[in-house]
């Protein structure tokens, strides 16, 4: 095939394996990064440097751009001297990132209006297949795009697949990567199972290799696998378990998005996310089996200790955290504080919290002390994306009802419902309280009227943190009958399975 001038930005592991393999074949590269440092090792092997992304736009037709995360890509093409800044007629653009299909359906069009085409082409396989030309390349945009750089693309693919319009490749790497980051967790459990027969780390993995369930990505590591068997420490890395957190919550939300269930991979994201709190998120992926197989003869100990929650037995804040615990099904121990002794005030507890209230969590060692910051530690921690998802947009939406919750709720409705309940006015006369309260009820009511929750098709932290303040609305005299809306959520919120009752029962009732 012709030798090209092909531009790449994102020298990260994969992007210089690549540079690597367009250089052996003798095209011209030219290669860009943030951090100039990581380009010396590729200038060596005769890669040329640019120093903008302009730069390595005007010195290349064909730019590849393989980056870690959206927000890079998205400084990249928009930055002030990003790729969409000058025109590029007849140039094309290969968006090799691993990340959601509505990046590339978003990014497409800004790129066709620079007269440049667009195509987006993920790849399966690590560092290893791409220096070899043996990468699995997932292709979306324009057929004819697709046509015309199909011999290069061969060079650096064992197989090459056109999926359809632009995002398609985006989408299927997603499905593929899904299957592998579950097998991890799953090949250690199998591995566990083994150890009481006390094979070498050759013979276990020469047995497991035969498997009908052993997939083809961890067969070809079963060498590297033996070696970690031996002590070896995996490496070079390949793909490190804070890359497999990444993928894993663009799974999940591309699912979400889509209204499906993926309980297997937030059960794997949980694991990864537990390695990663262990200091091992730089360590290659591989490790999850081998750690699960050498701790598995330390598996059969107590559960995990009870979470501590320091709280009252009237306190919004605390009903929050307990309702959200129960909904996840998370087992702590309640510690009710003395408040008429003032007990909050003191030592030990502004140990915890300097701010001297309730709640308090302590998880294991783990203290939080702000309501907001412990529903959302609790939700990402224990509760998979149900109640608070990693996508930006979706948590905007819900964190917006979570500053609700804590101003004009809390200030309004509960400082309303102190002020009659125990004569302490902390923002003035009771129609002040009720009229701040009663901004945040009309805007609860308006969003009500065409959605079942507060934020997303289903509930989340949005209706938790909101709540308890609306339900005891009444004892602060404020009325609830003129918001037929917010009663009907009351009510789908109370049906909810495993929603915990108020400790002490309302004297007043929605």
């Amino acid at each position: 095939m012709d030798k090209l001038k092909i531009g790449l930005a994102g020298t990260g592991r994969m992007g210089s394996a690549l540079v690597e393999r367009l250089l052996l074949l003798g095209h011209s590269v030219t290669v860009w990064n943030r951090t100039p440092s990581k380009l010396t090792a590729l200038t060596h092997l005769g890669a040329q440097v640019a120093t903008t992304p302009s730069e390595l736009l005007n010195k290349s037709d064909l730019i590849m751009t393989i980056l870690t995360h959206e927000a890079a890509i998205h400084a990249l093409y928009h930055g002030q001297d990003g790729f969409l800044k000058s025109a590029a007629p007849g140039k094309l653009f290969l968006e090799m990132s691993t990340v959601r299909p509505r990046v590339h359906e978003q990014l497409a069009p800004a790129v066709l209006a620079t007269g440049a085409a667009y195509m987006d082409f993920p790849v399966g396989g690590t560092v290893g297949p791409a220096k070899a030309g043996q990468l699995f390349g997932l292709a979306g945009g324009l057929e004819a795009d697709f046509k015309r750089t199909l011999p290069l693309l061969n060079t650096l693919c064992r197989r090459v697949e056109y999926l359809g319009p632009v995002g398609s490749g985006a989408r299927m790497k997603l499905a593929m990567n899904l299957m592998m980051q579950i097998c991890w967790q799953s090949f250690g459990e199998a591995l566990s199972l083994c150890k009481p027969l006390q094979l070498s780390p050759e013979r276990l993995m020469d047995i497991m290799g035969e498997s009908s369930g052993m997939p083809h990505g961890l067969k070809l590591r079963l060498g590297m696998m033996v070696d970690a068997l031996h002590g070896t420490p995996i490496a070079p890395v390949n793909f490190d378990v804070n890359s497999v957190r990444k993928d894993i919550n663009l799974m999940l939300d591309e699912a979400q998005s889509m209204g499906i269930p993926l309980p297997m991979a937030e059960m794997a994201l949980s694991l990864f996310d537990k390695v990663s709190r262990e200091g091992r998120g730089d360590e290659d992926c591989g490790m999850l089996p081998m750690r699960w197989y050498e701790h598995s003869g330390d598996m059969r100990v107590s559960k995990r200790p009870a979470l501590k929650l320091f709280m009252g037995d009237v306190s919004g804040n605390s009903y929050k955290l307990r309702i959200l615990m129960g909904l996840i099904g998370l087992h702590y121990e309640p510690i009710f504080m003395d408040f008429q002794a003032h007990e909050h005030k003191k030592e030990p507890f502004t140990n915890l919290n300097p701010r001297g209230e309730v709640p308090v969590l302590d998880d294991n060692g783990t203290v939080l002390w702000d309501s907001a910051a412990c529903l959302i530690y609790l939700a990402r921690q224990y509760g998979g994306h149900q109640w608070y998802p990693s996508d930006p947009l979706q948590m905007a939406q819900i964190t917006q009802w979570l500053s609700l919750a804590a101003t004009e709720l809390q200030c309004g409705l509960q400082y309303a419902r102190r002020g009659v309940l125990r004569d302490r006015w902390t923002l003035g006369p009771l129609e002040k309280a009720q009229a701040f309260g009663e901004v945040g009820l009309k805007a609860m009511e308006q969003q009500l009227q065409n959605h079942d929750w507060l934020a997303l098709n289903r509930p989340t932290l949005a209706d938790i943190a909101c709540f308890p303040y609306v339900e005891s609305a009444p004892e602060g005299q404020t009325d609830l009958s003129a918001y037929p809306h917010i009663l009907r959520w009351l009510e789908r919120c109370r049906r909810i399975p495993n929603w915990p009752v108020r400790l002490v029962p309302l004297t007043r009732f929605a």
